[in-house]
Order: structure tokens, then C-alpha cells, then sequence
């Protein structure tokens, strides 16, 4: 299982090495280094394009902007869920 980071890359870091030290279990990657595009299931982003369209097994899209209207829903699967990310 694959988190794949499309945003920020010095929060992406961040975000790398929190989930290293929290989940090390769960394999955190950020953009452009995808890995195997198979093992990604989660996809967190800011403006992904049509990235979702290329990964065959993405469960879901979080948004890390304010909200989503940034994204082109065009460009989502319809059936993959699109969640709008909080920071505590």
C-alpha cells in the first residue's frame, strides 16, 4: 500500500518523514517518484491532473487545498471518492 504526495514537495519532506516515523508499515512517496503505480492507493494532492487516471488501483483522492473546486473532476474516476483534507 502506497500514499503517493502531489504538492508541496517541501511539505511533501515533511509529510515523508512523519509518516516514516508513525506508519513506517505504509510506503509514503512524493511526486514525481511513484514507484510502482500498481501499490498506490491513496493520492494526496493539490492539482493531481489526470494522475488518478493512471493508477489502476487509487481507492481515494484527498485534497489539500481549501476545498475542492481547484480540481478537474473530469479527470477523477467517477467512482473514487474525493475528500477534502484537514490539518490538525
Amino acid at each position: 500500500m502506497t500514499v503517493l504526495y502531489k504538492a508541496d514537495p517541501v511539505r511533501g519532506a515533511l509529510w515523508a518523514e512523519r509518516f516514516a516515523q508513525l506508519a513506517p508499515e505504509i510506503q509514503f512517496r512524493v511526486w514525481p517518484d511513484l514507484g510502482d503505480r500498481a501499490a498506490v492507493r491513496y493520492l494526496v494532492a493539490w492539482q493531481p491532473g489526470d494522475l488518478a487516471l493512471t493508477l489502476p488501483n487509487l481507492e481515494v483522492v484527498f485534497s489539500v487545498g481549501a476545498g475542492v473546486d481547484q480540481l478537474d473532476l473530469s479527470q477523477i474516476p467517477a467512482h473514487l471518492p474525493v475528500v477534502r483534507m484537514l490539518e490538525p
